[in-house]
């Protein structure tokens, strides 16, 4: 069963779509293909980042020339993927050098507002071990990973700045080893797909069946951490008192299928939990709150984000600065249909239509005295290493009052 269920999931990738031809363009693909909340809302995402996705083809003697501007933003980086979507190799941005007269803006102690004139650099994604035309290249294996994806994030945008961080979008461009810089600027590089974001809030209001089949979820969730495909699939499947009642061999075919996977972010560690109607209307979880930013604090941006376990969509998210916390720094968050939403619920999540539900919780770049980082925690271990910054939560029958310790 447990071997079944990964193949389920592994049936329902984005397929990686074929080659381009050498020097080609691909700063409108890359527009073209951008996570939008309403048409790509797939893959777990996070409504506070933006995603954009090419894909690549491994030819030897040939590379991809990316020539950026570093965001501003809280946070950027490009992921390369495998077919299976699991990221192998990565830039964040604190690791990308600057072109010469440029500065990187998220070094510490550098300034955060830099002109955008001063904000450039050069990365390459190369497929010969060999080439190395600058200091922030990537190498592809093409024996390895002959084709796969390539995706730029950008994170919460600085207030009156626009989806790109105000910078617009990379020209990506794939061209022969002996080439030497693109001529001419892409017409494509201002060019933003119209976004759109009218189906997921509406969606995200409804209120759904109060009740619904036993799995997934526990009547006491517990939250995992994520590792791989095979994984989270057996844990969306066979975590619930149904599976309990299956038999198991006692082996589990998900040591070999690697890390990560959904395109997720070298840079973040997950824990997720399922949700149930069937088990409470109110799901209601709190824990200690870790300090976020660019200038030494424990993480550089964390959220929770309520999602599809089916689907993959998300219904809404709260990012770290979103979430109002009490006196000691702790927050509660409400999860429920918004027909269902306590009067004194500070921090709310709508729990969207559906019965049931996968909440996520992300940490990013954590700093290396941070103990309660998910970073930190093993599969099996995640309450024990997180300490007072687990997620504890419960299913609330009626509406909780609120007390000094742990209010609504």
């Amino acid at each position: 069963m447990k071997r079944f269920a990964a193949a389920l999931l592994l049936a329902a990738l984005l397929a990686v779509p074929g080659a381009h031809a050498a020097g080609l363009d691909q700063t409108c693909e890359l527009t073209a293909t951008r996570f939008d909340a309403d048409t790509v809302n797939v893959l777990f995402p996070d409504s506070s980042a933006q995603y954009w996705t090419a894909s690549y083809r491994a030819v030897p003697g040939t590379h991809i020339r990316i020539d950026g501007v570093y965001p501003y933003a809280r946070y950027t980086s490009w992921n390369v993927y495998d077919p299976a979507l699991r990221p192998f190799t990565h830039k964040a941005d604190i690791d990308i050098a600057p072109d010469p007269g440029s500065s990187n803006p998220f070094l510490p102690g550098a300034k955060r507002k830099t002109p955008i004139e001063q904000r450039h650099y050069t990365l390459y994604i190369t497929f010969d071990k060999d080439f190395n035309p600058g200091p922030n290249t990537i190498y592809v294996d093409p024996s390895k990973n002959p084709t796969g994806v390539f995706t730029l994030r950008v994170y919460v945008p600085n207030k009156g700045k626009d989806i790109t961080g105000g910078v617009g979008l990379p020209q990506v461009t794939w061209q022969p080893n002996d080439q030497g810089a693109p001529a001419v600027a892409s017409p494509c590089r201002n060019l933003q797909k119209p976004t759109v974001s009218t189906i997921t809030p509406l969606y995200a209001q409804q209120d759904g069946p109060d009740t619904g089949p036993p799995v997934p979820g526990r009547p006491q969730p517990v939250w995992h951490k994520f590792t791989n495909l095979c994984q989270a699939g057996q844990d969306l499947f066979f975590d619930n008192p149904y599976g309990d009642q299956l038999p198991d061999s006692g082996q589990s075919p998900c040591s070999n299928f690697g890390s990560g996977g959904f395109l997720s972010n070298m840079d973040n560690a997950y824990v997720y939990t399922g949700i149930n109607r069937h088990y409470g209307k109110r799901f209601v979880f709190r824990g200690k709150a870790p300090t976020f930013g660019l200038d030494g604090q424990q993480l550089r941006y964390w959220s929770f984000c309520q999602n599809d376990p089916y689907n993959q969509r998300y219904i809404a998210c709260l990012r770290d600065d979103q979430v109002k916390l009490d006196a000691d720094g702790y927050f509660t968050i409400w999860v429920t249909r918004p027909v269902d939403r306590p009067k004194c619920a500070r921090n709310w999540i709508p729990w969207g239509p559906q019965p049931w539900g996968t909440l996520i919780y992300r940490h990013m770049l954590p700093a290396a005295d941070f103990s309660g980082a998910i970073q930190q925690a093993s599969y099996g271990t995640e309450q024990q290493s997180m300490g007072a910054y687990y997620p504890s939560g419960h299913y609330a029958t009626a509406q909780e009052p609120a007390s000094p310790r742990a209010p609504c």
